[in-house]
């Protein structure tokens, strides 16, 4: 019945193109040239802020950039961030962790954690310091706020200081200029019983004087599996007792559906952004196994951001801009959530002496002098000055914890940096740039750890050189070399602070060595082309990446990552296990290519086209033994080796009916061998192809709806896990999901 159902659904889709195709010759005469994609595809280069400190078109800046806008978003069957990364980026590709969700893997790199992918709201750092990044926040369908995203795949550290190792995405805010009047938006997912709500409201007072504010609300009920991937306490298989997605805050006290407020004001040379963020996903994993107790099945966050900007202009080739940030954060398990009683009996239902929250506070100042003073450059210095303040077993706004045996810590740290970058244009087709930066961080005594330890004060030195020249209006290319480098999450240090105190009570000298910044630097070429006789344009970026000290979680046992065999044998009989996040010995390399085609065969269609590749090269025995991300001919475990992604969008009806399609594939798991009781490890070694649609319908110029159907043909192979085990994370991903909403605008 299923099969039948699909392929009469693909029958009608093929014949709604079919009939795009059919419409095209009038297309002209309602307007469609004027209105619909033609105008898109040629239209001026965007001019990216993110990669320098001044506004540089995306053909001049350093590495490649993707631009996606509102109305990108809205043609496409992207409901949250996740789905722009994998429909819009090249060489990004999703990873799911077993105890907080989505993961962002990066040209071959895929690890345990967001924290090396920034994520920014208009140049204002959203990651979490504590542990994970920005993580579930991701999986958030709230993007009712955001105006555009500029997505970079490598590192930017001259301008956005530690994290941005494997790029970054930087989300801009709308504007009451941008976007006037009110926007009501209700969605209702029929797998999971979503639901949702989104109002903004956008309002100019005159030139350079506009609010925009919106605010979004949504639960869901969550869905199950359809198919028993999960392997329960007795290594049977159970394909009931797990959740596949559920948003909902952390019921204290009771049920408070998922919620983001934000408010956007510019007025004259002042610009404020605030948002408060509050939501909790239900994350099927290890934690929540049958036979496990459940306790662990909900991943709750709650953010609070301010940032104000002023700009002073001193003259007309000079500016200062001086800006301020703050974060509330906090983080944590909630276990006495109704998520977790959810679905299954198998559940114990979780208890309150269990819950983990942490909370953390960001504090930051940063002055950007600028001028333009001297013929041919422009010249950008600056500064920052930055405390981050850390405390476990407590909250900012709501929930409690009872529990301190969670992985956060209790301390406080200061960050201090100086940057400076010269942009010349040498010719009017040649730029070339140069950038440096200084960091330093200044750690304080980690008070919750039973050593009390204080880390290493540490320092990082940053380069940025690059150079773009235009062949001809058409066609561009550009080379650059950059740096990125992190400072170790504070939670990173906890289980090698708990091992080496069981070390040292038991006599033994082996210690696991005290974590350092890990570093990145980046080589890319890029090359840019346009056949405008047949509609084309064309993408080519190539990239090697050298990886130094990367920060891992390791088990031990199989490899021992330089700690003494002994010792870690007897720690092992003792506790039963042993596992550390650990500077990985040495450097690795990864290589690799992206080539991107942008496509108009008709005066209503836009195809996009991408193919990634990236492989692992030159790894040393050391460095290999410490990771299990690849295999040692050099394929990735965690990540794709080659990865299609395709997005087709097609108007018609004089732009008032919007079909999309976003088909992706990911290349198998390439093994050597299946490690030895792996039986269910199989179900990645079957390449993934998964397809999205979506159709918008203008009933109105004020009112339109739309339906959006992920995983058409209901793939069975999940995502990657970083423990390559879909039980942990990815279970649900077999379904297929709809959605419908009704969007109108007054």
């Amino acid at each position: 019945m299923k099969k039948r159902f699909v392929f009469f659904l693909a029958v009608g889709f093929s014949m709604v193109s079919f009939l795009v195709f059919a419409q095209a010759p009038a297309s002209t005469e309602t307007g469609g040239t004027e209105k619909g994609l033609e105008s898109l595809l040629f239209s001026e280069i965007p001019m990216v802020k993110s990669t320098g400190f001044f506004a540089t078109k995306a053909t001049k800046s350093p590495g490649y950039v993707t631009v996606v806008t509102a109305k990108n978003i809205e043609d496409s069957p992207a409901r949250d961030l996740r789905d722009v990364l994998n429909y819009f980026v090249p060489g990004m590709s999703e990873l799911i962790h077993e105890g907080v969700g989505p993961m962002v893997a990066v040209r071959g790199i895929g690890m345990d954690s967001n924290a090396k992918t920034l994520f920014m709201l208009d140049g204002q750092q959203l990651n979490h310091r504590q542990h994970f990044g920005y993580a579930t926040e991701t999986a958030l369908p709230l993007l009712g706020d955001i105006s555009e995203l500029e997505i970079s795949n490598g590192p930017s550290a001259i301008v956005h200081g530690s994290g941005a190792i494997s790029g970054f995405v930087n989300m801009f805010p709308k504007s009451g200029k941008d976007f006037p009047g009110w926007f009501i938006n209700t969605e209702y997912g029929f797998k999971e019983e979503l639901y949702k709500t989104e109002v903004g409201y956008g309002k100019s007072f005159g030139a350079g004087r506009d609010l925009y504010l919106y605010g979004g609300i949504l639960e869901a009920n969550g869905a199950k599996t359809d198919r028993p991937w999960v392997v329960d306490a007795t290594g049977g298989e159970d394909n009931n007792s797990l959740l596949a997605y559920k948003v909902r805050a952390n019921a204290f006290p009771g049920p408070i559906p998922t919620s983001k407020l934000a408010a956007y004001l510019n007025y004259d040379d002042f610009n404020l952004n605030a948002f408060f963020l509050d939501e909790t996903m239900g994350i099927p994993g290890e934690f929540n196994r049958a036979g496990d107790g459940g306790e662990k099945t909900a991943w709750s966050v709650t953010d609070l951001g301010i940032r104000p900007k002023y700009t002073f202009h001193p003259s007309d080739l000079e500016s200062l801009d001086l800006l301020g940030s703050l974060l509330l954060m906090q983080q944590g398990h909630c276990p006495d959530s109704p998520i977790a009683k959810y679905g299954s009996t198998t559940f114990s239902g979780g208890n309150d002496t269990e819950r983990e929250f942490d909370k953390e506070s960001d504090m930051e100042i940063k002055t950007i002098g600028r001028t333009t003073r001297f013929k041919g450059h422009s010249l950008a210095v600056g500064g920052l000055v930055g405390r981050r303040n850390f405390k476990v077993n407590d909250t900012y706004f709501h929930g409690g914890s009872e529990n301190t045996t969670g992985e956060a810590q209790s301390t406080h740290w200061t960050e201090l940096a100086l940057f400076a970058e010269d942009v010349a244009e040498l010719t009017d087709a040649w730029t070339a740039s140069l950038g440096w930066r200084y960091d330093e961080v200044r750690y304080a005594a980690i008070t919750s750890l039973p050593n009390n330890p204080s880390p290493t004060n540490a320092q990082n030195v940053s380069w940025r050189a690059a150079t773009a020249y235009e062949l001809n209006p058409t066609s561009s290319v550009k080379l650059s070399f950059q740096e990125g480098f992190r400072y170790p999450d504070l939670a990173y240090t906890h289980w090698r602070s708990v091992w080496n105190k069981w070390f040292s009570d038991h006599g033994y000298a082996a210690r696991i060595p005290e974590l350092t910044p890990e570093k990145m630097n980046s080589t890319e070429l890029n090359y840019h082309k346009e056949f405008r006789e047949i509609k084309t344009k064309v993408d080519l970026n190539v990239y090697y990446n050298v990886y130094d000290k990367t920060l891992h979680w390791h088990t031990f046992g199989t490899t021992n990552a330089g700690v003494d065999s002994t010792a870690v044998a007897a720690l092992i009989a003792d506790q039963g296990w042993m596992g550390a996040h650990i500077n990985a010995p040495g450097k690795f390399r990864t290589e690799g290519f992206e080539l991107i085609g942008t496509w108009q065969p008709l005066d209503n269609i836009t195809a996009t086209l991408s193919y990634g590749f990236s492989k692992a090269t030159n790894v040393p025995d050391d460095v290999y033994n410490s990771f299990t991300f690849w295999t040692s001919n050099g394929a990735w475990i965690l990540y794709p080796t080659h990865q299609v992604k395709g997005l087709v969008v097609t108007k018609w009806f004089a732009d008032r009916l919007t079909l999309s399609c976003a088909p992706t594939y990911q290349s198998a798991v390439n093994r050597l061998k299946r490690p030895a009781g792996d039986n269910i490890g199989y179900i990645y070694d079957h390449p993934r192809f998964v397809t999205d649609i979506s159709g918008e319908y203008q009933i109105t110029k004020k009112l339109s709806t739309k339906l959006t159907i992920k995983n058409l043909f209901e793939t069975n192979v999940p995502p990657r896990d970083f423990k390559m085990h879909p039980y942990q994370g990815a279970i649900g991903t077999d379904a297929r999901y709809w959605y419908i909403s009704v969007k109108y605008q007054f």
